[in-house]
Parts: structure tokens; C-alpha cells; sequence
């Protein structure tokens, strides 16, 4: 009876794969989405899992007080939808939670893995309280026109992951002292295989870039992540880029297969009277570009107010990043 028993607990083993599959899925409040394989993801309220399981299990610390897990429209690939998302925005803000959020929904996919995401809920987007930028929770508006209304409804609240075939990121510190690899030029490596991986997959590549053209010299090394980004569109990939980079932000408002995105601030009353500070709401605001609030964040994290203040006297205009405050208020909606 020996090989009915081995075909018997390699039946239980996959039964057990499935079962903790559908037990995890359920923990996040996850969704099985729809899988083509044109390159498309569709996501409402979508969340790091991560942080859906801090939320299943009643974590209380988590990121900058904010008392619970906000999920994000997440938007690729389609009709009339863009080809590649350029997330913009404050230090901490979440940027690279979001795109880390995009990829592992397409390995989760690969992996038979439900998506922690939730349905589009009335008013998702509208305009919220005490927020800059003028728009809520998940905000930003759908991509996509024209054909049956009822038809796009039930397609838009429907969520939709593709089955890529390549997933290909740079996102961490990558420097070997060893192997002789400064941290710019693991980028560039990284940036290499997201080509080929383009080249071979097309749509099928999802790409992420976390802050491409970082680790050198600022100008050239926006001028090299502007030259992928644009050679990674022409060969068809799915990407999710974060910058702080100007000309890269004028890139994505340019291209129309870009889509801009900011992270939301919301205005938080100080203690003591102190007047109002601005900090991370952690929700995507679509068509907005947003400053980087570097001294914001060197300031919560404790660096001297004296040191801040030298800081603030030594950039060219009063404020920093004062130009690009006004265009992230300016770009919502």
C-alpha cells in the first residue's frame, strides 16, 4: 500500500496548501481577484500585508499614530489606464509601502495567495477633513472612460492582479564592499535585469523603482532614471517608480502613459497651543506631485531646532520644497 499512501498525503498536502491559503486570505479581509495576462492590476483599498495582519490581529503601533491600516486605489495597465505610476511625496509618507504593496500582490498572485485589498465604497475619494490636497482616504479617481456604466461599476469594484511573469525591483541598499559593488552601481545592475526582463516579458514585466538615480550625483543620476524609464515604457513593462526627483516628476505630468500620484499630509492640531504640524496620512492622492518636506522629517526625528533653522537659512527661497507644496495642493482632483 505504499504508493497509495504516498499519492494519499501528497493529495493532504495540497489540500493543507489550499486550506491555509484561503485561512490567510481570510485574516486580511483579502480577495481573490480576477487574472488575465495583459499586464493589468485594478485594486481598491489595497494594503501591505504586513500591515493587514497588524490590523487582523488588533496591532496598536502602528506608523505615526494613525489608528488604522489606510488602503489605496491601485491602478495599471488597461484601457485608459496608464502603463506606469510615479509616487511622489514626503519622506515617511508612504511611498515605497505602496509600491512595495503592488509588487507583493503579484507575487501573491503567482503564488494562489487571496490579495488583501477591499470593494470600492460610496464617496472613496471625496474630500476629507484636515487633509492637504483636498481628497480622502484612498483617493484619486478611476482611469478608464466611456462604455456601459453599469458595465465599468461592477469591473471597477472588482479587483483584477495579472499573472506576470517577470517581477523585477530595486528597492534596498545593495552596496558590497566584498564584491567591490558601490550602492550605485547595484542600482544600475538592477536596472539592467529590469530591462532584459522588459525586453523578454513586455507587459507581463512588472518593474518597481524605489527613488531611481539615487547614490550619485543628482543631475546625472536623474538624467539615467528618466532615459529607463522611458526605454522600460517603450518595451511595454508595468512600473511603479517613487522619486524625489524633479525632472522625473515632470516626466510623469508629460507622458501620458505616467500617472503622478502624491502622498497625503494631514494637518494635526500640536499640544500646548502650539499650532498645527503636518504629518504623513499615508493615502494616495492621483494627480498630484508632491514635495519631498525634508526638514518635516528631519524635525520628527529629532534633530535640533537651531540645526533646522541653518538648514532653512541656507535654501534659496524662504521655505523648502515651498514650490512643490503648492502644486501638490494645486494638483489634487
Amino acid at each position: 500500500h505504499r504508493a497509495s499512501l504516498e499519492e494519499s498525503l501528497a493529495a493532504a498536502g495540497e489540500l493543507d496548501a489550499v486550506i491555509a491559503r484561503a485561512a490567510l486570505g481570510a485574516a486580511w479581509g483579502a480577495r481573490v481577484p480576477a487574472v488575465g495576462e495583459q499586464g493589468v492590476v485594478r485594486l481598491d483599498g489595497a494594503t501591505h500585508p504586513l500591515l493587514a495582519s497588524a490590523a487582523a490581529t488588533g496591532a496598536s503601533a502602528l506608523a505615526g499614530g494613525v489608528s488604522a491600516v489606510v488602503g489605496n486605489r491601485l491602478e495599471l495597465g488597461g484601457e485608459g489606464c496608464p502603463q506606469g505610476l510615479v509616487l511622489t511625496g514626503p519622506n515617511g509618507g508612504g511611498k515605497s509601502v505602496a509600491l512595495k504593496t503592488v509588487g507583493l500582490a503579484a507575487l501573491l498572485v503567482r503564488c494562489a495567495v487571496p490579495v488583501p485589498c477591499s470593494p470600492a465604497r460610496d464617496g472613496e475619494g471625496e474630500g476629507g477633513g484636515g487633509a492637504e490636497g483636498g481628497a480622502g482616504v484612498g483617493g484619486g479617481g478611476r482611469c478608464g472612460g466611456g462604455g456601459d456604466g453599469a458595465a465599468m461599476a461592477v469591473a471597477a469594484s472588482s479587483p483584477r492582479v495579472d499573472f506576470f511573469s517577470a517581477v523585477v525591483s530595486d528597492l534596498a541598499e545593495a552596496q558590497d564592499v566584498s564584491a567591490g559593488t558601490s550602492s550605485y552601481s547595484a542600482h544600475v545592475r538592477s536596472c539592467a535585469r529590469a530591462l532584459e526582463a522588459a525586453g523578454a516579458h513586455g507587459a507581463s514585466a512588472l518593474v518597481l523603482l524605489d527613488e531611481p538615480g539615487a547614490s550619485t550625483e543628482p543631475a546625472e543620476g536623474a538624467a539615467v532614471a528618466q532615459a529607463l524609464i522611458e526605454e522600460l515604457l517603450a518595451r511595454g513593462a508595468r512600473l511603479v517608480a517613487t522619486t524625489h526627483a524633479s525632472p522625473l516628476k515632470l516626466l510623469a505630468l508629460r507622458d501620458t502613459r505616467l500617472q503622478v500620484a502624491a502622498m497625503q499630509r494631514r494637518r494635526v492640531d500640536r499640544r500646548n497651543g502650539a499650532g498645527a504640524a503636518a504629518l504623513p496620512s499615508y493615502a494616495i492622492l492621483v494627480g498630484a506631485v508632491g514635495g519631498s518636506y525634508a526638514l518635516d522629517a528631519a524635525a520628527r526625528e529629532g534633530l535640533p531646532e537651531a540645526l533646522l533653522a541653518r538648514a532653512r537659512g541656507l535654501l534659496p527661497g524662504a521655505e523648502g520644497d515651498a514650490d512643490d507644496g503648492d502644486a501638490e495642493a494645486a494638483g489634487a482632483g
